[in-house]
C-alpha cells in the first residue's frame, strides 16, 4: 500500500505585507508576508497561518511554544534558533539555513526542508512524521528519540547523525548519506534503505560484511 504523501503548504497567492516590527507584537498572523526582516536573538511568540516568509534571519531567536501552519519561508536564517514545544503543520523551508537549531519535544508535521542547512540542529524526542528532507545537509543532526515515521530523505547527508531511539517505521532512507550515524539495531525496525546500505548498518547487528 503506498505511503499517504505529504500535504504541501496552503500558502495563499495574494497575501498583505506585513512590516517587520508587528511580528515583535504577541499577535496572530495570518495571510501575510513578510520580506527582509532582521528578528535575531528576540523572544518572539508566533501564530502564523497562511503566511510567507521570505530572507528573514531568525539567528538566535526564542520561539518557544510558537505555531505555525501553513507558512513558507524562503532564503530565512534561523541558525541557533529554538523552537522548543513548537507546533508545525504543512510548512515549508526552501533554501534556508538552519544550524544549530534547537527544537526539543516539538511537533513537526508534514513539514518539507528543501536544499536547507541543519548539521548540528537538534529535534531530540520531536515528532516529525511525514516529513520530506530533499537536498539537505544535516551533518551531526541530533534526532534521539524522534518519531520520523514515514518520513522521507532524498539527496541528503546524515553523516554523524544520531538516531538513538528514533522511530523508523516506514521512513525512507534510501537517499541519505548514513556514514557514521549512530543508533540500536532495534531502531532500524521498519526502516527502508538501499542493499547497499545495509552493509554499512550491519556493524550494528554484529555482522561482518566480507
Amino acid at each position: 500500500m503506498p505511503l499517504k504523501p505529504r500535504k504541501p503548504a496552503q500558502v495563499p497567492e495574494s497575501l498583505v505585507s506585513s512590516p517587520e516590527d508587528d511580528w515583535l507584537e504577541d499577535t496572530k498572523k495570518e495571510s501575510c508576508r513578510l520580506s527582509d526582516g532582521n528578528l535575531c536573538n528576540q523572544d518572539l511568540s508566533l501564530f502564523v497561518t497562511d503566511c510567507a516568509v521570505e530572507r528573514t534571519s531568525f539567528r538566535g531567536s526564542r520561539l518557544h511554544h510558537a505555531v505555525l501552519r501553513d507558512v513558507r519561508f524562503t532564503g530565512c536564517d534561523f541558525s541557533n534558533a529554538d523552537l522548543a514545544r513548537a507546533k508545525l503543520k504543512r510548512v515549508e523551508f526552501l533554501q534556508c539555513r538552519l544550524t544549530g537549531l534547537k527544537s526539543l519535544e516539538a511537533e513537526w508535521a508534514e513539514v518539507l526542508f528543501d536544499n536547507c542547512e541543519l548539521s548540528y540542529a537538534q529535534f531530540t524526542d520531536s515528532k516529525m512524521p511525514q516529513c520530506d528532507f530533499a537536498g539537505c545537509t544535516a551533518r551531526d543532526i541530533d534526532l534521539r528519540g524522534t518519531n520520523l515515521n514515514t518520513t522521507n530523505f532524498e539527496r541528503t547527508d546524515l553523516s554523524r547523525a544520531d538516531l538513538t531511539r528514533a522511530a523508523l517505521t516506514d521512513t525512507d532512507l534510501r537517499g541519505a548519506e548514513i556514514e557514521a550515524i549512530t543508533l540500536r539495531a532495534t531502531d532500524l525496525t521498519g526502516a527502508i534503505v538501499t542493499p547497499a546500505q545495509v552493509i554499512e548498518l550491519a556493524r550494528f547487528f554484529g555482522l561482518k560484511v566480507r
